[in-house]
């Protein structure tokens, strides 16, 4: 869940995007929550490489921003898109937490 990025190619269906917003939305409009905690497998994300599946898997991320499909594009993308996302929680008053591993 990466506010304002799409990952491309997107193997998750319409319905899971809108899942996914659902809950973001009602995450952010919770006044019973006020820790969130953020995780991922953050190497796959970040290059757009999933090293434990033969360096085979290759997604990127895209933003308004950058369209381009290239490793370079995936990191400013993503660095951008989760920063929005720490960021939409502390604007609401919640404190984020960032979790994960490879």
């Amino acid at each position: 869940m990466i506010i304002g990025a799409t990952r491309v190619p997107d193997a998750r269906s319409r319905e899971c995007s809108a899942f996914k917003d659902d809950a973001l939305q009602a995450i952010l409009s919770s006044d019973s929550m006020d820790t969130v905690s953020v995780a991922g497998r953050w190497e796959a994300a970040y290059s757009g490489v999933l090293p434990k599946a033969g360096g085979f898997y290759r997604a990127y991320w895209i933003d308004e921003d950058s369209a381009d499909l290239s490793a370079e594009t995936t990191q400013k993308v993503f660095e951008r898109g989760l920063l929005r996302t720490a960021q939409a929680f502390v604007q609401v008053g919640k404190r984020c937490l960032l979790r994960g591993g490879s």
